[in-house]
């Protein structure tokens, strides 16, 4: 890493930690928020790559941890890190995709930040049920005092998926766009070579 992509590192964990309190409330969810630091997340995932991006939303979880303390804190910040990385990865697949069209020279008419957005929030809303289930089954149940069946958190499966899929769908395109214009205006080569103007 250049002294650029350290300073950028911290720049963005820094604006990470400082947009987790923006935040607005889901009418898909009770107790649910949509969040902005997550676009941080994937401007450094494209400018920077995997590692960096990955180690600025663990430092988030932690900083969430210290800075908010309390039980639902505790483990619904773990699950958020995973649906993270699942949307990331979702990315990093499109990306993937991309290249492998540039080298069959296949003029794909799609901007990649389609690509990005549809394999973020396919992954993110995949893994949104699967993550989520255990946690409104057992874990918000335990810590509020009031029990959800099986019936009716089932009845919320739609609604995590809702959820994701919204949450990607303005995440991703954000991100992408502010990667463009972070990284023409500070020359960084980005590590999928796929950021265009949008």
């Amino acid at each position: 890493m250049n002294t650029k992509e350290i300073s950028l590192t911290i720049t963005f964990a820094a604006l990470t930690i400082a947009l987790d309190p923006l935040r607005v409330p889901s009418v898909i969810l009770p107790g649910v928020y949509f969040r902005f630091c997550e676009i941080i997340i994937v401007v450094a995932f494209l400018l920077l790559g995997s590692a960096v991006a990955i180690s600025i939303a663990l430092l988030n979880v932690v900083a969430e941890i210290i800075l908010f303390p309390g039980p639902t804190v505790l483990v619904g910040r773990p699950l958020v890190f995973m649906l993270t990385l699942s949307m990331l990865f979702g990315i990093y697949l499109a990306s993937r995709l991309l290249k492998r069209q540039e080298l069959k020279s296949q003029n794909h008419k799609l901007k990649p930040v389609i690509y990005f957005t549809a394999l973020g929030a396919l992954f993110r809303s995949a893994l949104a049920p699967l993550l989520s289930y255990p946690m409104w089954r057992f874990v918000i149940p335990a810590l509020a005092g009031i029990p959800l069946s099986f019936e009716q958190v089932m009845a919320l499966m739609p609604a995590f998926m809702l959820y994701a899929l919204i949450f990607c769908i303005y995440t991703i395109p954000i991100g992408y766009f502010i990667a463009g214009i972070v990284g023409r205006s500070l020359k960084i080569e980005t590590f999928h070579k796929a950021i265009q103007p949008v």
